[in-house]
């Protein structure tokens, strides 16, 4: 594919192309490495004595090549299952929030008015939900390292993208509208039941009332699933 006739060119480009639906991982240590390397999906340098080329290519570096099990056994079945649980959580809690304001359009008979006050809404993404989902994303670890090598079976979970399949999205979606209706109609049907409060001046207190409890039950039960998801 190259008229510079490199290993990287007879062998790593043919298998790429020819196996769309595989990942395929080339590692080196010299800059007769650098094609192979950068043609293949996952591109991992050796740090020697032939200089740092291949490296400065690569997408991952190693210091030995002994090392390749433990970042492909350990390091990149962890990343797999921490960037999924990840990426389904925040799908998930951003549902929530805009199907309740969704049904809180619905009730208001679409008066453009929010159930909330922006404050909160502003920072649900930016404090109350994401600094704790990436301290418990960063640590979260299902499996030790030990069991992870005497189980090589378990590098299969991202192999076979178990983790993202159409049908567990789908069950995050029906949990995310679960939540989004508990969230918004038992306090509803709550305050509705006690009566709503009146302020000075006769002003009727029950939206705000109603926002704040909507509001407080929605992170309870988003940081409350944050703490099952993540170990």
């Amino acid at each position: 594919y190259s008229s510079s006739g490199s290993k990287g060119d007879k062998h790593a480009a043919p298998m790429h192309e020819k196996k769309r639906d595989r990942i395929t991982l080339a590692i080196g240590d010299g800059a007769n490495d650098v094609p192979m390397i950068r043609t293949a999906r996952v591109g991992v340098g050796i740090s020697g004595q032939e200089g740092r080329q291949a490296v400065m290519n690569a997408d991952f570096a190693i210091a030995q090549f002994r090392y390749l099990g433990r970042l492909l056994l350990w390091h990149g079945r962890v990343n797999y299952v921490r960037c999924t649980r990840f990426v389904l959580y925040f799908f998930f809690k951003n549902m929530v929030l805009g199907l309740m304001q969704l049904w809180w359009n619905c009730s208001s008979l679409f008066s453009l008015s929010v159930f909330v006050d922006p404050w909160f809404s502003g920072l649900y993404n930016a404090v109350y939900t994401s600094l704790p989902v990436l301290v418990l994303a960063a640590a979260d670890i299902d499996v030790s390292p030990e069991a992870s090598f005497n189980n090589p079976h378990l590098y299969k979970v991202g192999q076979h993208n178990e983790l993202f399949r159409w049908w567990r999205v789908f069950g995050w979606f029906l949990d995310s509208i679960y939540e989004s209706v508990v969230n918004y109609f038992v306090p509803m049907w709550a305050l509705a039941f006690f009566g709503g409060a009146v302020g000075t001046g006769g002003r009727d207190l029950y939206q705000a009332q109603l926002g704040v409890l909507m509001f407080t039950c929605l992170l309870f039960s988003v940081l409350l699933r944050l703490c099952l998801v993540f170990r």
